[in-house]
């Protein structure tokens, strides 16, 4: 990180004398107060490096609150700083993520940054699943705060990464509530799924992949008994886990087997980028339409197919009264 200028710096210095005084308040609205003036002079450089240091400086002395006033006052400079996206990625990124790194997990306030660092980093990634970096130590700071509604929060950000640890995290979290249920349910599938559909609809064919084979392998001595029946199976270089569903009696652990093996077929064909995917996309579904149906994942099949292959696999009915009233009037259904 670079130093503040030597005028920065004679500010910081007074700004760390008032907080060694205890004066916290006063020091939070002193650095406001310069940066408004920064701001009016549009000397937008000066306002975020002077937010950056005092924001940090505030953290790192356990004033959360003052700090976080700063940062979310940072994360609007850095706003009106209309540069390249290099800039974001080599100067502006990196700060924030130190200055989160400074913040206990257990946090108040990691919640609703966690929201507002979503959509800054929207606005200046111009991608709708934010920043894979913030994602992940938001994610990591939820999962471990020990707050139960916390740890809920953290899947959302955990999911928008690249990060094997955070599918492992994920991963540890969804086995660990299917292990938390009554013995006799039959819903592995719903944990599964839970994973790899969102990880599929943001094309993140490595994670999905993954997330099977940490249920498979790693994690497989948890499976309840009656999903360690598998057969392993390897085709063009990827290993399968799938289920000989004329094995099971029971039709509920029969129709979640088979939403198992559905899953991983849906990887296979979504990674292999041919023509014809968006057609067997659909006739895929066809097959497997009643455990779809019954595992109430339709609406998230249907969006995939959506997201990725520009297909639906649920029929619109239109507008009903529209459409009789055209046919009423000699015209057809628009």
């Amino acid at each position: 990180m670079s130093s503040p200028s030597a005028k920065l710096e004679k500010t910081i210095n007074r700004f760390k004398a008032r907080i060694d005084a205890g004066s916290y308040y006063e020091a939070q609205q002193t650095i406001r107060t310069i940066v408004n003036r920064y701001i009016r002079a549009k000397d937008h450089d000066a306002a975020s490096e002077l937010l950056y240091h005092s924001s940090l400086i505030f953290s790192e002395n356990g004033r959360f609150d003052e700090g976080t006033d700063l940062l979310n006052y940072l994360l609007e400079v850095y706003l009106l700083q209309e540069d390249d996206l290099s800039n974001y990625k080599e100067t502006q990124l990196p700060r924030i993520i130190q200055i989160l790194a400074s913040y206990p997990d257990d946090n108040s306030n990691i919640p609703t940054l966690g929201e507002k660092l979503t959509s800054f980093a929207n606005k200046k990634t111009g991608s709708t699943l934010g920043d894979s970096k913030i994602n992940l130590i938001i994610g990591e700071k939820l999962y471990y705060s020990g707050n139960p509604d916390s740890v809920s929060n953290s899947e959302k950000y955990l999911l928008l990464t690249d990060s094997d640890k955070a599918n492992e995290l994920l991963v540890d979290l969804c086995l660990q509530e299917y292990l938390d249920q009554e013995n006799n349910s039959y819903n592995l599938h719903e944990y599964l799924e839970r994973l790899v559909i969102p990880y599929l609809k943001i094309n993140n064919i490595k994670l999905a992949k993954h997330t099977i084979e940490e249920f498979f392998t790693k994690r497989v001595s948890s499976l309840k008994d009656d999903y360690e029946n598998f057969q392993t199976v390897t085709f063009e270089g990827d290993t399968f886990f799938l289920y000989d569903v004329s094995l099971s009696d029971d039709s509920g652990l029969t129709s979640s087997k088979r939403i198992i093996n559905y899953l991983q077929l849906l990887i296979a064909l979504i990674q292999r980028n041919h023509p014809s995917n968006a057609q067997n996309f659909k006739l895929l579904f066809g097959r497997y339409k009643q455990d779809i149906s019954q595992a109430d994942i339709t609406t998230k099949i249907n969006e995939l197919g959506q997201a990725v292959f520009n297909v639906s696999v649920v029929a619109n009915n239109g507008n009903f009264l529209q459409d009789m009233m055209s046919g009423l009037l000699g015209g057809g259904p628009k």
